[in-house]
């Protein structure tokens, strides 16, 4: 029977792993491509507490029964220290970071300084790996933070984990290892609410598209004009109601759609708690995004998605769900950087993609018999 890696070390038996830390800082697409990870590691450590430290706001999401069962913030006073050769360590952040059996950190750390701090701590087992896969050998990341559990020196048979890690080596992800979240009751609750005050049709009668015309970065927008054609068009021809996911960083795109579309009236959905954005997402007949965290988090509520993507690489990046349909612009390779992810690496692009085109697949979907 096949193992993670290795024969193990004397003294580092799985068995013995009680308390695992996994230490990831990303943004919200991220934290969910991450859930794969978080899921396989309590399958394996069935009997192991696991908490995951990062960004608290995101990390909500990983916390359940599958899942994590705390969560921690990296923007924690005196963490610094662990980034500086021969610094003073914080006594409670010691007595934090060592009172844990496993931790697996996913950061960039290129002179080791974090990884061989961590280690001063006395936690028995610490790895460090980058958070991106390799742009010379691109993955999915998904497959890719699967994978590094291959590397532990530890003998644990993948006989604990529903479905073999050895078999994610093709570029298929089984949909066992999809991210997916549940939204919690109040969430639903507070959805269903939403869905009758703004008096949207309930399932069964005219689809309700979710569009979310923003992203983390200005490369990975699509047109907003293009947006509010195509909220025009699917109004039109599918009497559909048009959901405008609006965030922080989102308002100026998504006021462009509002101008551009105001005689369809669509009803904003404006900087909502995660899991209350999931639960309305869930609600939703399909969803017309950038590559983005919203568009990650509507692909793991289950929905219908399209992903737009331009500079970054879907084969590494993209939604995983039975549903999703990428739409890839053409790209045009820049100077490459190993170290950073291909968004950074690649010119624009989106403008390349037709109004059509998303209107095909658009219409592809929505005609689509439900199951």
């Amino acid at each position: 029977m096949k193992s993670l890696g290795g024969e193990g070390k004397a003294g580092h038996k799985p068995d013995k792993i009680r308390r695992i830390l996994v230490i990831r800082a990303g943004a919200l697409g991220d934290t969910l491509l991450m859930l794969p990870l978080i899921r396989a590691l309590r399958q394996a450590f069935p009997e192991a507490y696991l908490e995951v430290m990062g960004y608290v706001e995101r990390l909500q999401l990983v916390v359940g029964e599958s899942y994590a069962h705390h969560i921690s913030s990296i923007e924690c006073r005196g963490l610094e220290a662990f980034f500086v050769k021969d610094a003073p360590l914080p006594a409670d952040l010691v007595r934090f970071f060592g009172s844990f059996d496993l931790i697996l950190s996913y950061k960039q750390d290129p002179e080791g300084l974090w990884t061989e701090n961590l280690r001063k701590t006395g936690a028995t087992l610490v790895y460090n790996f980058n958070p991106f896969p390799s742009q010379e050998n691109p993955i999915h990341v998904v497959r890719y933070l699967l994978n590094t559990l291959k590397k532990l020196d530890l003998n644990v048979e993948t006989v604990h984990l529903s479905g073999h890690l050895e078999d994610i080596t093709g570029e298929q992800i089984p949909d066992l290892y999809y991210p997916r979240i549940q939204p919690p009751p109040w969430a639903q609750e507070e959805a269903h609410l939403f869905w009758k005050e703004n008096r949207l049709p309930m399932e069964g009668e005219y689809p309700v598209l979710a569009v979310h015309p923003g992203s983390g970065s200005l490369k990975k927008v699509w047109p907003p004009e293009r947006f509010a054609r195509v909220c025009l068009e699917a109004s039109k021809y599918y009497q559909s109601h048009i959901l405008l996911i609006s965030g922080p960083a989102d308002k100026e795109n998504v006021q462009k759609v509002l101008e551009l579309s105001q005689g369809i009236h669509p009803v904003l959905v404006e900087n909502k708690s995660l899991w209350l954005l999931a639960a309305i997402l869930e609600r939703c007949r399909i969803y017309l995004g950038n590559d983005s965290g919203v568009t990650h988090l509507a692909a793991a509520v289950g929905i219908p998605v399209i992903a737009l993507f331009g500079p970054s690489n879907p084969k590494i990046w993209r939604p995983l769900g039975k549903k999703v349909k990428i739409l890839q612009a053409e790209r045009k390779t820049t100077s490459i950087d190993l170290t950073v992810p291909s968004a950074e690496n690649l010119s624009g692009g989106l403008e390349s993609l037709p109004v059509t085109t998303v209107m095909e697949a658009l219409d592809a979907m929505i005609l689509e018999p439900t199951p």
